[in-house]
């Protein structure tokens, strides 16, 4: 009886009869079959997680992409209204020349702004008299009176003087203000004529001039002055607004007012080169990263 020759095993290098090799090659067939097998299903799982990442990563673009858009859309809102408010600002910004310009009912709005405990009371219309009759309090007690006439036209009637003299001795006014748009070169922004003292309509002057002679009727009030006594500092007030150191206050007072109005020029030049300016082109930006956000999540989806 002769004996089969013996091989060896491809996996382990052993020999093996020949009978044998048929089991071994089922094995080896049934352990590729496994390793695929598994391979497949590593790879499904592989492939099932990248699917779950990528569509985690497609939601957090698509959230990105609509918080992006949300804030674009908040920004862009908040940029029409600051550019509304600032063409509004623009609008009423007044220059230089015209700063504080006032017409009746700015006086009106002036006069309670600056003394609130006062009582301004608007004469009516065609009736006889200025335009407001401006009485000073302290606390209950009437201390006197200040007629305010206004006049915003750009000619200057030297009848105007007369006219208010005669309503401040008729309405026992300690003082008379006429406050004019125009006045005549040779006075500047405040003159005094007679009883009557003019001043231009600049709202820092209205508001100076309606401090100083508040205060002093209230002072001559508290002192309890005869009426010679009162008529004779009421003269003297009136020489001190119109003297050289009431007018320098005044006129630090103006020069404040310009300078302040070029800080604030200068800070509108400043915003607009280095805030709006650079706000508009990184919200341009932001709309075109928006678009192409749009157009990488569309290709995504698609693909």
């Amino acid at each position: 009886m002769t004996t089969e020759p013996a091989k060896l095993c491809p996996v382990c290098g052993q020999a093996i009869r020949v009978d044998q090799t048929r089991q071994v090659q089922e094995n080896l067939e049934r352990l590729r079959r496994e390793v695929e097998a598994r391979a497949d299903e590593e790879a499904r799982r592989r492939l099932d997680e990248q699917q779950v990442q990528r569509t985690k990563d497609l939601e957090e673009s698509v959230k990105q992409r609509d918080n992006t858009i949300f804030q674009l859309s908040e920004s862009l809102e908040r940029f029409r209204k600051t550019s509304e408010d600032l063409q509004r600002q623009l609008v009423e910004q007044k220059d230089a020349q015209t700063l504080g310009r006032l017409g009746e009912r700015e006086l009106e709005s002036t006069l309670k702004s600056e003394c609130p405990a006062d009582r301004i009371t608007r004469i009516r219309v065609g009736a006889e008299g200025a335009d407001y009759l401006h009485e000073v309090f302290d606390g209950d007690r009437r201390c006197g009176a200040i007629l305010w006439e206004m006049k915003n036209t750009n000619r200057f009637l030297d009848a105007w003087i007369g006219k208010l003299k005669e309503d401040k001795q008729k309405g026992n006014a300690e003082f008379g203000v006429l406050v004019s748009r125009a006045v005549r070169q040779r006075d500047g922004d405040f003159s005094k004529h007679g009883e009557v003292l003019i001043a231009k309509a600049q709202e820092n002057i209205v508001r100076a001039l309606a401090s100083v002679l508040r205060n002093g009727l209230i002072q001559l009030a508290q002192r309890g002055l005869s009426t010679g006594d009162t008529e004779l500092k009421v003269g003297q007030i009136m020489d001190y607004l119109t003297g050289p150191k009431f007018m320098g206050h005044l006129q630090n007072v103006k020069a404040s007012l310009l300078k302040l109005e070029g800080i604030q020029r200068l800070e509108r030049d400043y915003m607009e080169d280095h805030v709006w300016r650079p706000q508009q082109k990184e919200f341009a930006a932001i709309t075109a990263a928006a678009g192409t956000l749009n157009k990488d999540v569309s290709e995504i989806i698609q693909s």
